[in-house]
């Protein structure tokens, strides 16, 4: 080999060893290149049991939160069935106090009604005409006209009845 090589993906501690000895490509190099691997190798290992165990125990937990939840939902669906049921053991009183607030409140409604039919029944043009005769008399009584009316008026005399 006439061309310098350097070693790729190795530890710089491995590659200064394997550069080390005379002749990069002899037993010994590819011994500490095995044993390097075979380092990896066991680490890998380890760590792959350690995941294993991160699994189950993540597995545990999850099983454990379940159970908290399924507890938290079977108290909280508990206590909202308990609240349902005081809320429909008290619907009967809650109707019959507001039937009874309608009861009393049908004379007052009777008695609108009656005055409603009362304003009704109220001849609006007839009060509107003595409103507007009133009116045109009271500007009538200034001046000379005023003067006539109060003359007429106090010239009418009633008819006598007949006995």
């Amino acid at each position: 080999m006439s061309e310098e090589t350097k070693l790729v993906w190795l530890p710089n501690k491995l590659a200064d060893k394997i550069n080390s000895v005379a002749d990069p490509t002899s037993q010994e190099s590819l011994d500490l290149i095995n044993k390097y691997i075979d380092k990896t190798r066991k680490n890998y290992k380890d760590q792959l049991e350690l995941l294993d165990e991160d699994v189950v125990m993540f597995r545990g937990l999850l099983v454990g939160v379940k159970k908290q939840y399924e507890t938290a939902l079977t108290e909280q669906l508990d206590s909202e069935y308990k609240l349902w049921e005081k809320i429909d053991s008290q619907r009967p009183k809650l109707k019959e106090k507001i039937q009874s607030l309608v009861d009393g409140l049908q004379p007052l409604s009777d008695k609108l009604s009656e005055i409603d039919n009362l304003l009704k029944s109220i001849n609006t043009w007839e009060i509107k005409q003595l409103v507007e005769q009133v009116s045109f008399l009271s500007s009538a009584l200034n001046g000379e006209t005023g003067e006539m009316i109060k003359f007429i008026c106090s010239q009418y005399k009633p008819k006598k009845e007949k006995n």
